[in-house]
């Protein structure tokens, strides 16, 4: 059974701050809403933005609440990186209603 049922049109974003000096200032919400906009903007076919992030990753999660994200589920799946666990936190953002920017 799946974590999460992914309607027609789902988008999904990967992402990566490999410079340690620059995480924890705001950078990766910032990146993350500006590409979503980018999105929006570029593909109208988009109905939302899914992404996994591994649960040990907070900071990851956390700049995609920040940038409006929602947490919809929470479970296991096959890690990208193996040497990562496989509890992920599932988080989505819907198209906006009328978007035309």
């Amino acid at each position: 059974m799946p974590l999460v049922n992914v309607p027609d049109g789902a988008v999904c974003i990967d992402y990566l701050i490999g410079d340690p000096a620059l995480i924890g200032r705001g950078l990766g919400t910032r990146i993350i809403s500006t590409f979503t906009a980018r999105v929006w903007r570029t593909d109208p076919q988009a109905s939302c933005i899914i992404v996994a992030v591994c649960s040990a990753n907070e900071a990851s999660w956390k700049a995609l609440l920040s940038a409006g994200f929602r947490l919809v589920a929470r479970g296991e799946l096959k890690p990208d990186n193996p040497i990562d666990g496989p509890l992920h936190e599932i988080l989505r953002v819907d198209r906006p209603e009328g978007f035309d920017e």
